[in-house]
């Protein structure tokens, strides 16, 4: 009879292994009293443009991804209608350039110091006017 050892290895290793394969969670949370919470805000109307994005931090993230697309427009990076900003420092983000009016979605997404990708975050949608 083997010893049981290498079965409590195997078993270590496993339980290691689907420990890190965790996915990310963003922190969703509504804002609190006094917190900017998330702009533009879902379904409101923005009187700037470019409009300036804002999310909750997270800890343990290191660097931010956001796109932006106009409604009903597919996600991917040969989309040109979707505006894509990678490895942002901070939890905010403004285009360089004014949008157009219409309708817009957008969601974000971090990453920590080995590159996993939290969940992407819900999707908000705003309009821009004239």
């Amino acid at each position: 009879m083997k010893p049981a050892v290498p079965l409590a290895l195997v078993f270590s290793f496993l339980v290691l292994a689907f420990s890190f394969a965790e996915e990310l969670r963003l922190d969703e949370s509504p804002a609190k009293s006094g917190e900017w919470g998330y702009r533009p805000e879902d379904g409101r109307t923005v009187a700037v443009t470019p409009p300036s994005f804002v999310w909750r931090p997270m800890k343990n993230i290191v660097r931010w991804e956001i796109m932006v697309q106009a409604d009903g427009a597919s996600l991917g990076e040969a989309n040109p209608s979707v505006l894509r900003a990678v490895s942002l420092k901070f939890n905010a983000w403004t285009p360089s350039f004014p949008l157009e009016p219409g309708i817009y979605a957008w969601n974000y997404r971090g990453f920590d110091k080995n590159e996993n990708p939290t969940t992407w975050s819900r999707t908000r949608k705003f309009t821009v006017t004239k």
